[in-house]
């Protein structure tokens, strides 16, 4: 019997839709890319959710204030979504914000936030199927060892 292995592409296809236009990007999913793109990830999330709680202080922050939760926000999100995407998407999707003249990476947050996320979820998926199948074929590899019952 032929053993199946079903696993997904090492590119994911990201479809980013503004308006009448669309970036194809594609997440980056190999191996070596997975583990270095989830320590980015999860460290931008981590102070990205120390910036929102700071932010929650200043509600009505206004004119610099603002300004400069916006671009630390931006600044947080552009090298995981980059080492995902691609630096040529990551542009891509400025200019696509902007109707053909490209925005600054603050002006753009939350189209940027959404890309984010959707990166995370890929990442996970690819890591839960791998931790998945693992443990498929090990429980498979159990059940083949235990003995045939004692017949009397």
């Amino acid at each position: 019997m032929a053993k199946i292995i079903a696993f997904g592409k090492l590119f994911e296809p990201l479809d980013i839709e503004l308006g009448d236009e669309t970036v194809h990007a594609r997440i980056d999913l190999r191996d070596s890319s997975v583990n270095k793109n989830w320590e980015l990830l999860r460290s931008s999330r981590e102070k990205m959710e120390a910036i929102q709680e700071a932010s929650k202080a200043l509600e009505s922050a206004c004119g610099p204030e603002a300004d400069k939760i916006a671009k630390d926000m931006a600044d947080l999100m552009r090298p995981a979504i980059c080492g995902a995407i691609g630096e040529q998407s990551y542009l891509e999707i400025l200019v696509a914000c902007g109707d053909g003249e490209p925005v600054q990476p603050e002006e753009a947050n939350m189209v940027m936030a959404l890309v984010f996320s959707e990166i995370e979820v890929a990442i996970i998926d690819r890591i839960k199927a791998f931790k998945d199948h693992k443990a498929a074929h090990y429980l498979k590899e159990i059940a083949n060892a235990q003995p045939e019952p004692h017949k009397a």
